[in-house]
């Protein structure tokens, strides 16, 4: 798991793995980092297009066809139900394995024929101590669309909107954004399938706070303390 894991999420271990036996014989366990996000973006994909690079849905399009994992001619929604948003995966061996072979070697075959100039192999907007391609937030965004369609006995951590927001580390201007649009975000969720109309308002409303993966947006990012150790329970304690 990202070292991010307590610093994004707020939960320690003993909750996850309680969480894991109260729910037992899952395939996977995924867990969001960014439980946020189906508040400011229609799906992970659309997310990605905005804040990283116009190309991108074509570049992972790209990549899915090539390793046989084609995304759905029109992306779905995704809420926290069915949107991980980062690599917090806790799975079978039986999965992994499947995984492996499904996803990790195709990647590894496409990596090595593809130009190091490939677009693919670009710098991802991503606040970090080391740089991360843009594949790497591709390998992410697979994960939801393989468990869908492989039909993998999957169950994602059950942030709502209440949960999200008891969420400690966010700024005033996205607390603020958050407050006000999550109610309505989840009434349009539970009336049905978004119009048109319902997707070009989000839009609207995620740019209007010019977020777009900025230091505010990014929650916990630090520099100088990328885990922000500072947070954990036994440093706070300790205080």
């Amino acid at each position: 798991m990202s070292p991010k894991f307590y610093s994004k999420t707020r939960l320690g271990s003993q909750h996850v793995h309680d969480w894991i036996s109260d729910n037992p014989g899952r395939d996977i366990y995924l867990i969001g980092g960014l439980p946020y996000v189906p508040y400011a973006n229609y799906n992970s994909v659309e997310r990605s297009t905005i804040v990283s690079h116009p190309a991108f849905e074509s570049w992972a399009r790209s990549v899915g066809g090539e390793i046989g994992l084609e995304l759905p001619d029109t992306l779905p929604r995704q809420t926290n139900a069915n949107f991980c948003g980062c690599s917090y995966w806790i799975a079978s061996p039986e999965f992994w394995q499947a995984w492996r072979r499904d996803v990790i070697e195709p990647l590894f075959e496409l990596i090595g024929r593809r130009s190091r100039t490939d677009e693919i192999f670009t710098y991802h907007k991503y606040r970090a101590p080391s740089p991360v391609y843009i594949l790497t937030i591709i390998y992410e965004r697979l994960m939801d669309h393989y468990i869908a369609q492989k039909k993998v006995d999957a169950i994602y951590y059950p942030w709502i909107g209440r949960s999200v927001l008891a969420l400690d580390h966010y700024p005033p201007s996205i607390r603020a954004y958050l407050e006000e649009m999550i109610p309505l975000v989840d009434r349009i969720d539970a009336a049905g399938p978004w119009s048109e109309s319902d997707k070009a308002w989000l839009r609207k409303q995620y740019a209007a706070v010019n977020m777009g993966d900025s230091a505010d947006e990014t929650l916990t990012s630090d520099p100088m303390d990328f885990d922000l150790p500072k947070l954990y329970p036994a440093t706070a304690a300790a205080k």
